[in-house]
């Protein structure tokens, strides 16, 4: 059974999504055959919870989400989830089994999601006639490198509440990149899969959701998160990047966010290397 027929994922025509990371090239190259295979470009959809692939399918396309939103996961020997990505309108995914025969992640809709799924072979071929495409290409693969770097600073030095804002910080930075509100948004997945995500058990993640709101950084609404004080968190998700070296009387961090800050956690280290989770 095919991957397409296994997943039951139709193919419709819509607009491609802002921001893509390939929509510079999709247009002229999308429904050009390459050597007789399948042209690059077909759209498919994804109901919410419907897998895109599995773990050790041979990887035959990346896929461009066009709307929605898709987590990629891994389970462990002992049956447990890892949340090892979020992927969100403009990126794309499988891009962590580009240079390998099979995929090493599964890939699962948060959300009705669509995508647009790109041949890995005319892919391949379209690139080798097109630089800016290669180019573009080793790009994502760069800012995805980038996002592994700053996940496993996130996991080596950050406490519980520091990741979590970071994550948040994270989430807003990427609605305001595609045009949304970076005040004002909707998270698609679960506090149990951000606790995944950012190493934290789902009793952690709700209680630092619980402590930000008492403090009044942010408002909680199922999972509408309102961020009232961005200053205040920033303050919060920049402590692990003062200097170990640095006294803590020199660090420079706004009065209001510094008094928050001091109440939340009264006579703290300027950082140290390990911390505690909660």
């Amino acid at each position: 059974m095919t991957q397409l027929d296994e997943c039951h994922l139709p193919c419709d025509g819509m607009p491609c999504s802002a921001g893509c990371q390939l929509d510079r090239f999709c247009l002229g190259v999308a429904r050009r055959p390459a050597g007789g295979a399948q042209g690059i470009h077909r759209t498919v959809r994804l109901r919410k919870g419907q897998c895109l692939y599995l773990l050790g399918d041979p990887v035959t396309s990346l896929y461009a989400i066009r709307v929605g939103t898709v987590k990629t996961h891994v389970t462990t020997e002992d049956g447990r989830t890892q949340v090892v990505g979020f992927h969100f309108p403009g990126d794309l995914v499988g891009l962590d089994s580009l240079a390998h025969p099979h995929y090493a992640s599964y890939a699962t809709a948060l959300e009705d999601t669509k995508l647009c799924m790109l041949g890995m072979d005319a892919l391949r071929a379209a690139a080798a006639g097109m630089p800016e495409l290669a180019n573009q290409l080793f790009l994502a693969l760069g800012g995805q490198a980038r996002r592994s770097r700053a996940l496993q600073t996130m996991l080596a030095l950050m406490t519980a509440e520091e990741r979590l804002v970071t994550f948040l910080l994270w989430m807003a930075e990427g609605f305001a990149a595609r045009g949304f509100s970076s005040s004002e948004f909707v998270l698609r997945m679960s506090r149990e899969e951000i606790g995944s995500y950012i190493g934290l058990t789902l009793e952690t993640v709700s209680r630092q959701f619980s402590r930000l709101a008492d403090c009044g950084l942010i408002r909680v609404r199922h999972r509408t998160i309102a961020l009232l004080d961005k200053l205040a968190l920033q303050a919060i998700a920049e402590r692990p990047m003062i200097s170990a070296h640095t006294p803590a009387c020199d660090v420079q961090v706004p009065g209001a966010a510094r008094t928050i800050a001091a109440g939340l956690h009264p006579a703290r280290p300027a950082a140290r290397l390990y911390r505690s989770n909660d």
